[in-house]
């Protein structure tokens, strides 16, 4: 990749999934930082400036379709979120009316999980 990453917030409850996910865009060289709860990423994200999010939907303290919401109210510059589910509690036109770039299920192929980000990240247009 280029000389300045995309940075990627990994957010899920489950640490081997966060982890896998993690090392995987890592390992495609990406700058990763990671969350156990939408409640944790949000805090991390009033402090940094993400590129992208990636969030699992089911959590507890504050789920993925709540920390999109709260990301769509954000006045600063915001991440591109893409949500994973491996159930049907939000369907992709819900997820994209709510500010989602992808709603992904589970499980995820992570090859057009990285080409995605990268396609996205290309042809965001600054605010």
């Amino acid at each position: 990749m280029n000389e300045n990453p995309i940075s990627v917030l990994v957010v899920d409850d489950e640490p081997v999934l966060r982890e896998l996910v993690a090392f995987i865009l890592i390992d495609k060289g990406f700058q990763v930082l990671e969350a156990e709860s939408g409640d944790a990423a949000y805090q991390l994200i009033c402090k940094n400036d993400f590129d992208v999010v990636v969030s699992d939907v089911r959590m507890p303290n504050g789920n993925g379709v709540e920390l999109l919401t709260r990301i769509s109210h954000m006045t600063k510059r915001k991440p591109m979120v893409f949500l994973v589910s491996g159930y049907s509690e939000i369907s992709l036109e819900e997820a994209r009316k709510l500010g989602a770039r992808d709603l992904l299920n589970k499980p995820v192929d992570y090859d057009k999980l990285c080409q995605a980000i990268i396609s996205s990240a290309r042809n965001q247009n600054p605010v």
